[in-house]
């Protein structure tokens, strides 16, 4: 309700959105082990956040026939990883939703794009087992890409950018799964 009425007092008030990034996450590991209220707040957060600030932004960039969404989604989302099936499901959820928007809303002029990325060095990812610090994505790497999508003419459109950290792409080569746990 609280994210309805702010974008209805923006709408009322004229307030152009050129701009929508939905950035909040959260992580667990677990697939079917999760207890089902950390599988509803993976979802709530991860897939329910993001579709309600869409939802609300929508009349503004079609009324003004312009804009763009980038969602913040995850490798995980776009392949999946032995051991946070949970946390997958939420982000492949995300990452169907954002395909979906990229084909609807293009004849409206706005553009949707998602930044996967692998492990990032975030709050969420401190005690993720098997990467040190120095070894993840660093968050202005994001940060950039997001200015790059922005950068481009209007007649650009990039539906998905994946940004792996060199040990994710050196485990994928060889065919082995993250340790998890």
């Amino acid at each position: 309700k609280d994210v309805e009425d702010l974008f209805d007092k923006l709408s009322q008030q004229n307030i152009a959105i050129q701009v929508l990034v939905n950035n909040a996450g959260c992580f667990a590991i677990g697939t079917t082990d999760l207890k089902l209220d950390e599988f509803h707040k993976l979802l709530d957060t991860n897939l329910l956040g993001p579709y309600n600030m869409i939802k609300g932004v929508l009349p503004i960039m079609k009324k003004q026939h312009s804009g763009h969404i980038i969602n913040i989604g995850s490798i995980a989302g776009n392949h999946a990883i032995s051991g946070i099936g949970g946390y997958s499901a939420s982000k492949y959820a995300l990452r169907g939703f954002n395909d979906s928007l990229f084909k609807e809303l293009s004849p409206y002029g706005i553009k949707v794009t998602s930044i996967s990325p692998s492990v990032t060095d975030t709050d969420m990812s401190t005690d993720f087992p098997g990467f040190k610090d120095g070894e993840k994505i660093q968050t202005q790497d994001i940060a950039k890409t997001v200015v790059f999508l922005l950068s481009l003419s209007g007649s650009a459109s990039i539906q998905d950018i994946e940004i792996y950290n060199s040990k994710m792409i050196a485990h994928a080569t060889k065919g082995q799964s993250l340790p998890i746990d």
